[in-house]
């Protein structure tokens, strides 16, 4: 065999499937010991060897010792906590590495060579990039096979390009991929790029519980309760046909722990009854066998099975139309509806799914197989190449319409003074799933290479400007920034907003900030102590919030006012450039606040109805949506961008973990209005009143221990606190409050280390990057701006 032989690997819920590539041809691997192309997703403690066996191996332990098998665990990827096989404790990603090394010794075998890289599939509701873990143990798992190179697909992007009972799908299709798979159901949108290029548009969702082992499991109850009372007891031992001992009551000769085992090993022959009945229908109208011999016969036939799984199906089809309509998607607009996965062989499914979607749908050749194969279609195309869009004739800088996510550069394959040619290749990158991407100079025009603005082993994405070509290169002008004073705070500068100001937000590099609030709308200033005058942005109605991206090149801002006659607040993205509206987040909503997630992928928005909705930034397209008891007051992503924090009006600070779609609950006390969290993750703080004994309100900032809950301090206010942050160092955690003071607190001891009097409530506040300076914007109708330069002294 030619070429570098590749294993391909689709680690499903209940069978996995391997494919060798190599030379351009695909081949399917079978199971030396079950023969078959389906391996089991399971593994067992060789209580002899001491490792971990998978597939056919593990199955033939399972009736043997129960406690030393184990399947299901594809559920624990991600959360890091070891699993207890055989009394031994193993993470889900090395059980996935055990199943690996089963396939890979089989594919050596195939190749006649060593085999060092892998392509894995993805389940397409995994997050992009490197903030899912679950996606990280699947890349740990190979590496921890010994694989030089992992790479990762998408499932749904693998599913379309499986062989289908018709004509492959064409570049400018979209199509809505129906995927049942052992475990889950997962749906996407999936669009075939005028360029070649296959991807996910927006994000996929998922179902847990919703797949072919549910099934399995509404059969084996149907089963049960066909069986006559007690029977299926006394033949797992529990039951009353046992002679019991006189003195402890239990079966003579049959201690407690051998009873457990036989009522495991019964569970599972049942399983497998059920399953082995689900195929039957898959292929045939109606089945009959027994259980055991001495059961009654078990009869069941498709039409009783699709009454026992609508409830199922009709959740399903309500999660494809519901990704419909978070990305904007009409039916009409679809190239068809793809059903893949292994229960989309019974004909109810796909039954079900013309009459939701008012045509049939089309379906993969052979189901079981489709994504490893797919995945393999996807390997053959090689990397993907791109053409640079330049922002105008000038063609100076250029930029690369790169993948949601953004990839790593590999390295660069031209210098600065070289030349090029037309469409030579400029760069080599690779994004989180291992898909290699390569850079091309313009098609019809060569020049000379003038700058390399990234180095290799940085993320960059299609917002950057990676290289600068022409004739000259054109230096970009000094910035001036203002020192520290000496000595304790002091008024550093003032600046007018002409407004009530109501948010500040510095540019990630300090080279600008904004001030947004009143009939004013959004002012852009220049840096503190510059030359450069300010410009405004105009906005539909009154600013009420900000947020720069974390590369500084987007801005987003809340606004309200009377021309949305009660609609409530909308979001605009803005170019930091140009000033110009890039795109808007229509909410139906009245909107407190919105803000960027640590990577810039998503928009995270809150309002005073509850609701709190999570936009790919790119789109604008809904990915997550919860609601909150009451009104929403502030948000904050962790630095990780895996929990968005929200502060609730009846007195709780909610943790959602968008990952794992779990939630944590602080309560702090009444009216929580405000967030922040500090850059490293170590703390939230927030803002509450309290009720004295002696009847006085007062309204202390309380902060917590994100890992643990806990509460670390409290810091009384006599007045309701407007704004608060943490520099972004995580030295000092400042306070606005109506009282017209803003605070400073160290952090870490929480002692009060600055007091800023103001002639009028402070209502926003932000600290300047680098540079010492905390900014303070006053609710009144001047809107000055007071630039405060800070010491470490005390009060």
């Amino acid at each position: 065999m030619n070429g570098e032989p590749v294993l391909v690997a689709d680690i499903g819920f209940s069978h996995t499937r391997g494919a060798l590539v190599v030379g351009g041809e695909t081949f399917l691997l079978r199971e030396p010991a079950g023969g078959g192309r389906l391996w089991p997703t399971a593994v067992a403690l060789d209580l002899a060897g001491g490792a971990l066996l998978a597939g056919t191996p593990a199955v033939h332990r399972r009736r043997l010792a129960p406690d030393a098998y184990r399947h299901g665990f594809l559920r624990e990827l991600g959360r890091g906590r070891a699993l207890t096989i055989g009394g031994r404790q193993f993470h889900a990603h090395s059980c996935v590495a055990a199943l690996l090394s089963a396939l890979r010794a089989e594919a050596e075998r195939v190749a006649g060579a060593r085999v060092d890289r892998v392509l894995l599939v993805c389940p397409g509701h995994y997050l992009p990039g490197d903030s899912d873990p679950r996606r990280r143990d699947l890349q740990l798992a190979g590496k921890e096979t010994g694989f030089s190179s992992v790479s990762l697909v998408p499932a749904p992007v693998a599913a379309a390009l499986a062989p289908l009972d018709a004509d492959p799908f064409v570049p400018g299709d979209t199509v809505l991929v129906y995927d049942i798979g052992g475990g889950t159901f997962d749906t996407a949108l999936v669009s075939f790029e005028p360029g070649g290029d296959v991807r996910v548009q927006g994000h996929a969702m998922t179902l847990d519980f919703h797949g072919g082992a549910d099934l399995d499991a509404l059969i084996a109850a149907d089963v049960r309760a066909g069986l006559p009372a007690g029977l299926l007891e006394l033949l797992s031992g529990s039951g009353t046909g046992t002679v019991p001992d006189t003195e402890s009551g239990k079966a003579q000769g049959e201690p407690e722990a051998d009873r457990a085992v036989v009522a495991a090993q019964t569970g599972q022959f049942l399983a497998e009854f059920a399953r082995e009945v689900k195929h039957r229908l898959s292929t045939q109208p109606a089945t009959s066998d027994v259980l055991f011999p001495g059961a009654p016969p078990y009869t069941l036939d498709r039409e009783r099975l699709a009454e026992m799984a609508s409830g199922l199906l009709a959740e399903t089809v309500a999660c494809a139309r519901r990704l419909l309509e978070v990305n904007a998607t009409a039916e009409d607009d679809l190239a068809g509806v793809l059903a893949t996965g292994g229960p989309t062989r019974l004909p109810f499914v796909t039954e079900r799914l013309a009459a939701a979607f008012g045509k049939p749908p089309r379906t993969s050749v052979d189901a079981s197989l489709a994504l490893v194969t797919g995945a393999a279609a996807w390997l053959g195309r090689g990397a993907r190449r791109l053409h640079p869009v330049t922002p105008g004739p000038g063609r100076t800088p250029l930029s690369w319409p790169l993948p949601p996510g953004g990839a790593r550069l590999e390295r660069w394959l031209a210098a600065p003074g070289e030349r090029f040619r037309p469409g030579q290749p400029l760069a080599l990158l690779r994004d989180a799933d291992g898909a290699q991407w390569q850079l091309d100079a313009p098609p019809l025009s060569g020049g000379v290479v003038l700058g390399l603005h990234s180095g290799t082993g940085r993320l960059v994405t299609a917002d950057d400007w990676l290289v600068t070509t022409g004739p000259t290169p054109v230096p970009a002008p000094a910035e001036q920034r203002a020192g520290a004073a000496p000595g304790g705070p002091a008024v550093a500068h003032w600046l007018d907003h002409g407004a009530r100001v109501q948010w500040i937000a510095f540019h990630p590099d300090g080279r600008e900030f904004s001030t947004a609030g009143g009939a004013r709308g959004i002012r852009v200033h220049g840096a503190v102590g510059g030359s450069k005058p300010p410009r405004d942005i105009t906005v539909p109605g009154e600013a009420t919030s900000l947020a720069y991206r974390h590369d500084g090149l987007l801005l987003a801002s809340t606004w309200s006012g009377p021309e949305q006659q009660g609609r409530g607040a909308h979001i605009g993205m803005y170019d930091t450039g140009s000033g110009a509206l890039v795109r808007t987040f229509a909410q139906r909503e009245k909107t407190s606040q919105v803000v960027f997630s640590p990577d810039g992928l998503f928009v995270a928005a809150g309002s005073h109805e509850g609701l709190v909705r999570v936009f790919r930034a790119e789109t604008g397209v809904v990915l997550q949506e919860f609601r909150e008891p009451d009104a929403v007051r502030g948000l904050a992503y962790t630095p990780d961008g895996q929990t968005l924090a929200t502060a609730c009006a009846d007195g709780t600070v909610r943790l959602h973990d968008l990952v794992h779609r779990q939630t944590r609950q602080l309560t702090l006390g009444k009216d929580v209005r405000w967030l922040a969290v500090s850059p490293d993750g170590q703390w939230i703080a927030a803002t509450s009143k309290e009720e004295r004994h002696d009847g006085k309100t007062v309204c202390p900032v309380l902060v917590h221990s994100l890992d643990s809950g806990a509460q670390v301090a409290k810091l009384i206010h006599p007045e309701p606190v407007n704004c608060l942050q943490f520099d972004p160092g995580g030295a000092y955690l400042a306070t606005g409050s109506e009282d017209g003071v803003a605070r400073v607190y160290t952090t870490g001891s929480w002692v009060r280390c600055h007091t800023l009097a103001h002639e009028r409530p402070v209502w926003a506040l932000a600290f300047a990057p680098g540079s010492g300076t905390l900014t303070t914007g006053m609710g009144c109708d001047t809107g000055t701006v007071t630039f405060w330069s800070l010491s470490p002294k005390s009060p």
